[in-house]
């Protein structure tokens, strides 16, 4: 059966089944078919176990990503540090980035040996190659290269086989706003395929090779002789004047590449000037045309980068709005493996504070130029896990994530492992950290401050509503509460308390039940303003007022909690100075990766008064 084709195994096995089906035995099929008994034994029980799906043959081969080394994400991680970092940012050996240099990163990173074969392949899918230098004349060559390489290129060997020098090609790949056209990245190559590469985000320009060339000195005593294609940049004033500096260490000589072929194609100069604009829209190569500057220039004035001058930065902005340029962002996230995007992960959008806190988180990131993409995970079966995996280090340069019900720690530290910082906002515990950075406020002096307020006027009897389970993310706003009232020497009894969802109907429904069985309180502490709206329509629909016969106090002070009625005493927390310190925190671990997670604390919470609060009557007419 297996040297058979797969439609004749098929076919062969719907013949068994029909014979089968006819009162045929086992034997007689085998003698009929030319099959062992075996064989056709196995036929009628797969068939009878899974029906005629069972009598195809499976896929063959192995499914995409299947054996591989590093996972997806994994391979997203090192892609992007490789495209964002030089290797001795990283505290790798070697200023520009090679094979062993790669793969003593995935080692540091991942605690994975990569042989070289697999790190080839892997370094290829990421895009990282380069063509082998032509080292001899040939028949595809214009006349022009081929004396070049009959002429100069035979005197560069010569002299670098009489002393202590090696020859590399230096090439670049061009930034454009086309995934297609490959990574923006200068290289050098040897004859022996020995690559050397940094990525340039924004194109290869004068200061981008006043970058790569230092990089590419060898030791002292040594000479490398360079074949740039480089034409126009090479003969730049700042890039002549560095390699007269450096002509001890470095020979730049230079390939004519406008009369260079490969095949029976002809390679245009890479200096040449950029055709019209495609049906798509104008690039940023064309800006720099008609601005008479280079495409470096046009990009660090649309990231409003520093050292250039208010004439050329006019300049560039009318011909971005005479060519109707628009950048290409996806494209750009997709070659450097990083984005100019935060991410936020919420649990529920539907609860108010989520919104403010993503206006103000969004805010936040607009003033260092970043967009942000927020999720709502409280209806996603895994909890937000895709996100997690599918942003990290493509869509989004790191995440924060508001606090939740039940953050995925180990995920998280997952997601940070592999290269895209992870910043935990609105923790609520200072007094214990969550192991990954976060931006925290004292969520237990809020419940302490809440009910110091009560007990300063005069109230004894409080009961507590709590949107959380007792070991849920708010208990330290009920710690806050009870110590309160153990420094006050007042009595609290369990009875006294009912823990819901953090939700208005919930809070309605707890609080509907603990003043029928309570009657005797007077004031309630509630752990979050959501809920507490819902147990000001509960003392409403129970016939009772408030503040008169029951005060009200909550945390976090959203904006609804002003138009109540009465509006709610609470104790606000800075939302506004938590989303800012959490897109602060984010960028700075973007920027330089912490040693030990740290812990930033915003101001203390602090009492916000209103009119559900007031003294108890002295009589009451309640029963």
């Amino acid at each position: 059966m297996r040297s058979l084709p797969r439609e004749t195994r098929h076919a062969k096995r719907l013949e068994v089944t029909r014979l089968r089906e006819s009162g045929l035995t086992y034997e007689e099929i085998a003698q009929q078919t030319g099959l062992s008994r075996t064989g056709v034994f196995n036929i009628c029980k797969r068939h009878a176990t899974a029906g005629e799906a069972a009598l195809h043959d499976a896929p063959g081969g192995r499914r995409t990503g299947d054996g591989r080394r590093l996972s997806s994400a994994q391979e997203a991680a090192m892609r992007g540090l490789i495209c964002a970092h030089a290797p001795d940012a990283l505290g790798l050996p070697g200023r520009l980035w090679t094979h062993d240099a790669v793969r003593q990163l995935v080692h540091e990173r991942l605690a994975i040996a990569l042989p070289p074969r697999t790190l080839g392949l892997y370094l290829a899918r990421w895009g990282f190659v380069a063509e082998r230098p032509v080292t001899s004349a040939h028949d595809n060559m214009s006349s022009v290269l081929k004396a070049w390489y009959e002429t100069e290129f035979t005197a560069l060997l010569k002299a670098a086989k009489s002393g202590r020098a090696e020859i590399a090609w230096m090439h670049s790949l061009p930034a454009s706003d086309s995934v297609e056209q490959g990574l923006p990245m200068a290289y050098t190559v040897t004859h022996r395929g020995e690559m050397q590469w940094r990525v340039y985000p924004d194109g290869i320009g004068a200061a981008e090779l006043l970058d790569f060339l230092p990089r590419l000195l060898p030791a002292a005593g040594k000479k490398l002789l360079l074949i740039a294609d480089y034409a126009r940049l090479i003969s730049e004033p700042r890039l002549k004047a560095w390699q007269r500096a450096h002509s001890a260490a470095m020979d730049i000589r230079l390939l004519p590449m406008q009369e260079h072929t490969r095949g029976d194609a002809p390679v245009r100069s890479r200096d040449a000037a950029p055709a019209r604009p495609p049906a798509g829209g104008a690039t940023i190569k064309h800006v720099a045309k008609r601005a008479g500057v280079t495409p470096t220039t046009v990009s660090n004035v649309l990231r409003d980068r520093g050292g250039v001058s208010a004439k050329t930065r006019e300049l560039v902005l009318n011909a971005v709005k005479a060519e109707g340029y628009r950048p290409n962002l996806t494209a750009r996230a997709l070659v450097e493996r990083r984005s100019p995007t935060l991410a936020l992960m919420l649990s529920s959008i539907t609860n108010p504070f989520y919104p403010e806190f993503a206006l103000a988180t969004h805010l936040a990131a607009q003033q260092h130029r970043r967009f942000l993409l927020v999720c709502n995970t409280n209806h996603e079966a895994d909890g937000g896990t895709r996100f997690l995996q599918e942003v990290a280090g493509t869509l989004a340069e790191g995440i924060l994530v508001a606090n939740q019900p039940a953050l995925p720690i180990d995920e998280l530290k997952a997601v940070a492992a592999g290269g895209t910082p992870v910043v935990v906002n609105v923790w609520e515990h200072p007094e214990e950290s969550p192991g990954i950075p976060c931006v925290a406020f004292d969520s237990r002096h809020a419940g302490e401050t809440a009910t110091r307020h009560l007990l300063a006027l005069g109230h004894s009897r409080i009961g507590a509503v709590i949107a959380n389970p007792r070991d849920g993310i708010h208990r330290g706003r009920l710690r806050g509460f009870l110590d309160a009232l153990d420094a006050s020497h007042h009595p609290h009894d369990a009875a006294d308390e009912r823990f819901c969802d953090d939700s208005i109907d919930s809070g309605f429904e707890a609080t509907c039940d603990l003043l029928r069985a309570r009657p005797d309180l007077t004031a309630l502490f509630v752990s979050n303003d959501l809920p507490a709206i819902g147990v000001l329509n509960a003392v409403a629909h129970l016939g009772l007022r408030v503040p008169q016969d029951v005060s009200v106090v909550s945390i976090t002070n959203i904006a609804l909690t002003q138009h109540t009625r009465p509006p709610l005493t609470t104790v606000g927390i800075s939302t506004v100075q938590m989303a800012t310190k959490g897109v602060e925190l984010l960028l700075q671990l973007i920027k330089q990766p912490a040693a030990s997670p740290p812990m930033v604390e915003v101001d203390k919470p602090s009492l916000v008064m209103r009119e559900s609060t007031a003294p108890p009557r002295v009589t009451s007419s309640r029963r």
